[in-house]
């Protein structure tokens, strides 16, 4: 399948540098967002569409941190979309309620992107 990026794909050459990740995976049945982290976002994309028969959008890509920070700010956005009633599905995924189409992420500063 298809990896298509909405944004930039930060460069990582340190490989104690995270990135915290929001991907779209859209199937015939339910519409998942992945959220995560990895010390190389390509490939890690790459193993994520193994396991799904559909393109996945990848939605937003933080700038790098260390993993510490990545996983905190990884656990805080599920402990927040938890609050807000979306459903968690194992392996980090969560089913996008319709009426979301457009999502803030803050991290020092306040990102913003649509689905």
């Amino acid at each position: 399948m298809n990896i298509n990026y909405n944004c930039p794909v930060p460069v990582i050459n340190n490989k104690k540098k995270y990135v915290l990740y929001n991907i779209y995976i859209g199937s015939k049945k339910l519409n998942y967002i992945k959220i995560g982290t990895t010390n190389n976002p390509e490939r890690r994309f790459k193993e994520i569409s193994k396991y799904y028969d559909s393109d996945i959008i990848v939605n937003w890509i933080s700038p790098p941190m260390t993993k510490y920070s990545a996983l905190r700010f990884e656990d805080r956005f599920k402990e927040e979309k938890k609050s807000k009633g979306w459903l968690f599905v194992p392996n980090d995924k969560f089913i996008k309620p319709v009426r979301v189409k457009e999502e803030k992420i803050k991290i020092r500063k306040e990102y913003e992107f649509s689905y």
